[in-house]
């Protein structure tokens, strides 16, 4: 589904090869078999490998929004991918990479933990600020930001080092009825400190914020749009392409047909 469609547009943007990991807890060895060979079209410059998550650690802690418990997965991944990993890009799956991500991924993380871009709705519009564990508790943002957490470089050994489950837990514990936008919540509120910001209208571009007239410079310049926001508006959920009148929804369709264009084609 959604996931193969990033994974072919990521194929397609970016030259030299990429480990791909995905976090799971229900994906069968059939399921990841018929994966990886529905995306063997993209194998000189992908290797795919599934990595299983206990559900049952985050199984008790809020979601948002109709999302599921995977959202809490990415708090996993400094411990369950190989300590060979020094620096780690978790990216959500409502995601097309429009070009090369390859400086981003390159940052300098200049101390900090992760590299992230500022969420439009809460960061920039302050549209949903009141939302916020720190719009509920009555506190100021860190460093005046909040950020998306779809798409996060991370510091693997300094993650390995300072994330920690137990945190996660009690701050749930401490403000359970505070905690709006799950575990990005969590994140920026333990985080946020340790967390320098990329441009969002590079690496991180919500779909729903982006105005018609402004839809050419999106996507020229935009490596990263995310098509975040509310579950319903999702265009791989557009079966006929009825809102095909938007680019960035006609940039999705396109990458899906480029997927099954490959996928079909003989070995």
């Amino acid at each position: 589904g959604p996931a193969k469609v990033m994974l072919s547009s990521l194929a397609a943007n970016n030259a030299g090869h990429a480990d791909v990991y995905i976090l799971h807890s229900e994906i069968d060895l059939p399921g990841q078999r018929l994966f990886i060979r529905e995306c063997a079209p993209f194998s000189d410059r992908l290797t795919i490998h599934f990595v299983e998550v206990d559900d049952t650690l985050f199984s008790r802690l809020p979601t948002a929004f109709g999302l599921p418990h995977t959202a809490y997965y990415r708090f996993s991944a400094p411990a369950l991918l190989p300590d060979s990993v020094d620096r780690a890009l978790y990216l959500d799956c409502d995601i097309i990479i429009n070009r090369s991500i390859h400086e981003f991924y390159n940052t300098d993380f200049e101390g900090n933990m992760f590299v992230a871009c500022e969420d439009i709705g809460v960061s920039v519009l302050r549209k949903y600020e009141f939302l916020t564990i720190f719009g509920r508790l009555g506190m100021e943002l860190r460093n005046a930001k909040y950020f998306n957490s779809g798409v996060l470089l991370m510091d693997m050994p300094l993650a390995r080092q300072t994330i920690n489950i137990d945190d996660i837990f009690g701050l749930y514990e401490k403000y359970p009825n505070y905690i709006t936008f799950a575990d990005q919540d969590i994140l920026n509120f333990l985080y946020g400190e340790r967390t320098k910001y990329a441009d969002y209208r590079m690496y991180n571009m919500g779909a729903g914020y982006v105005l018609p007239e402004d839809e050419g410079r999106v996507m020229e310049n935009s490596a990263i749009i995310h098509y975040y926001g509310a579950r319903d508006g999702k265009p791989w959920l557009d079966k006929d392409r009825s809102g095909s009148g938007s680019a960035v929804t006609r940039l999705w369709w396109n990458y899906a047909d480029f997927f099954e264009e490959y996928r079909s084609k003989p070995l």
